[in-house]
């Protein structure tokens, strides 16, 4: 199967300004992403799209000689807060057939700013993704919770997601949080339906440790918490 991996890096982030190359543990974050792709010696293609000249600075350097990195930059209207990931997944499929000739089969997307996978995590899920039954469209990364969740109402009032679901957490069915640390999609369901999802998803389940998701500067402080611990 011929994969094209999408690293998407928008410069501007209001919770956490730069966050795509902010430094953690003294490397910026989208480091995590580049760096373990390059150990795996991954030989498909690789892009990243971003609209930020610092980020294009950056990634150059630790790209270094791998030829198998692209770096694109995309249009304004795909790099606003309204922008979507499909826009940009789409506009990096396109871009890659227009300027390089290239098609491929599947979409891997990889959020730099879930910077914690480990070689064997990644090579699993693209395992199952080949081996997951023909009716899906796409593999999407889930990390399970028992914990009892509430919505809040316009008025004020606060109310159990599943009012019917026992009080004891032991006892409760589990939910599954949707990450974007890796999610692999058909390229013919992206482009026809718009969606990185599709209408049928399959899902690999990933440990809790993988699916810190950076926004602010308190996930930024618990990430290197983690990644200091990992080294001890």
């Amino acid at each position: 199967m011929k994969y094209l991996v999408l690293i998407p890096a928008r410069g501007g982030s209001k919770g956490l300004p730069g966050k795509n190359i902010y430094p953690i543990c003294g490397k910026p974050m989208i480091s995590y992403t580049i760096s373990l792709l390059k150990e795996i010696g991954w030989t498909g293609d690789v892009v990243i799209s971003t609209d930020d000249e610092k980020v294009i600075c950056v990634s150059k350097k630790l790209i270094g000689d791998f030829e198998n990195f692209s770096l694109i930059k995309r249009p304004a209207e795909y790099a606003t807060d309204t922008s979507s990931t499909e826009d940009v997944a789409i506009h990096a499929v396109k871009y890659m057939k227009e300027i390089y000739r290239k098609e491929y089969d599947a979409l891997i997307t990889m959020a730099p700013n879930l910077p914690i996978r480990t070689r064997e995590m990644f090579l699993a899920c693209v395992n199952s993704f080949e081996n997951m039954p023909k009716v899906f469209d796409s593999q999407v990364c889930f990390c399970k919770t028992d914990e009892d969740l509430w919505r809040k109402a316009d008025n004020g009032e606060y109310k159990r997601v599943n009012p019917d679901a026992p009080r004891r957490r032991q006892d409760r069915e589990p939910l599954y949080i949707e990450k974007g640390s890796v999610t692999i999609s058909k390229i013919d369901v992206l482009l026809s339906t718009g969606s990185l999802w599709g209408k049928k998803v399959h899902g690999f389940e990933i440990e809790e440790r993988y699916a810190v998701d950076v926004h602010d500067i308190n996930d930024v402080y618990y990430l290197e918490h983690l990644l200091t611990c990992q080294k001890k």
